[in-house]
C-alpha cells in the first residue's frame, strides 16, 4: 500500500461539536470591571471582615507587636532588632547573630517573614 491509499482507507474524523452547559458564559471582564480585593488563593475570613481584621487573623504576632508599638509611638517602626539565642541560627531567609542586629523593615518582602520571626523562639524580636 502506498501512502495515498493507507490515508484514504482511515475514517474522516467528525467535527467537534461544543459543549453545552447549563451555565450561562460569563461576561468578559474589561477594564472597567470590578477587581477581587485581595490576590486568587488568599482565604478570606467568614464574613468578609475589614482588611485590618484579616490581617490580625492572619499574622497574629504581627499585628499584636505593631498594635503595642502604635500605643507607644507615634511613628510607625522602620527597622527590627534579631538576637539569635545561637549564632548562625536561620529564619526567614536570614541567618541571625547572637548579637542584636537592625533589620530595616523593607528587608522584609512578606509579612510572613516578620511573623515567622516572631513566632521563632530561639529569637528575641522587637521594632525599633
Amino acid at each position: 500500500m502506498t501512502r495515498k491509499s493507507k490515508a484514504a482507507a482511515q475514517p474522516a474524523a467528525e467535527p467537534l461539536q461544543p459543549i453545552q452547559t447549563s451555565a450561562p458564559a460569563p461576561e468578559p471582564a474589561g477594564p472597567d470591571a470590578p477587581q477581587p480585593a485581595v490576590a486568587a488563593g488568599t482565604p478570606l475570613p467568614d464574613d468578609a471582615q475589614p482588611a485590618e481584621e484579616a490581617f490580625r487573623l492572619r499574622f497574629p504576632l504581627l499585628a499584636a507587636a505593631l498594635a503595642a508599638w502604635r500605643a507607644a509611638h507615634d511613628a510607625p517602626p522602620s527597622c527590627l532588632r534579631v538576637v539569635s539565642r545561637i549564632d548562625g541560627f536561620r529564619r526567614a531567609g536570614m541567618a541571625h547573630s547572637a548579637v542584636a542586629v537592625l533589620h530595616d523593615l523593607s528587608a522584609f518582602r512578606l509579612p510572613e517573614q516578620v511573623e515567622a520571626l516572631l513566632a521563632e523562639p530561639m529569637l528575641t524580636v522587637e521594632f525599633v
